[in-house]
């Protein structure tokens, strides 16, 4: 008789957190603007009631929203990097898959996007710093990975 058992070690100093974000691509846009070229609000011009008016015309503008812009979730970790917003690690996850079909000029050019986005989010990090205080240095070598340090 064999018995076995499965255990999956995980570690528990990780926190996870999911976040909800949209996707924003010039096709999107243009595809609304297409859609709302021809679409027709009669159905909310013609209530006479402003709530029920309102209501109607809140429920078509967050149907079309969640169809043209759907909502994605993605999880973030405290094993993260400081600057690893949920849009950045998206923008990662994008540059991988392009790298790995062949799309080198695609991939390149979203490392081009993702290390903008990356310094801005440093940026506004550092502002938030009196300007050389210990705490500014503190910051500094928990970006540059130097130090014993790490605030964020």
């Amino acid at each position: 008789m064999v018995v076995t058992a499965s255990h999956t070690i995980s570690d528990l100093r990780k926190a996870k957190s999911q976040h909800q974000y949209r996707t924003r691509t010039p096709d999107q846009h243009a595809a609304l603007l297409s859609y709302l070229k021809y679409f027709s609000w009669e159905n909310v011009l013609n209530t006479w009631d402003v709530q029920k008016a309102f209501d109607k015309f809140y429920e078509i503008a967050l149907h079309i929203l969640n169809y043209f812009y759907p909502l994605h979730v993605i999880t973030v970790t405290n094993r993260d990097s400081h600057f690893v917003t949920p849009y950045i690690k998206a923008l990662l996850r994008k540059r991988n898959k392009l790298i790995r079909k062949g799309s080198v000029d695609a991939a390149e050019f979203l490392t081009a996007t993702i290390g903008q986005r990356i310094t801005a989010h440093n940026k506004t990090a550092f502002l938030k710093c009196p300007r050389g205080s210990r705490e500014m240095w503190n910051l500094v070598r928990s970006v540059t990975g130097k130090g014993k340090h790490n605030m964020l």
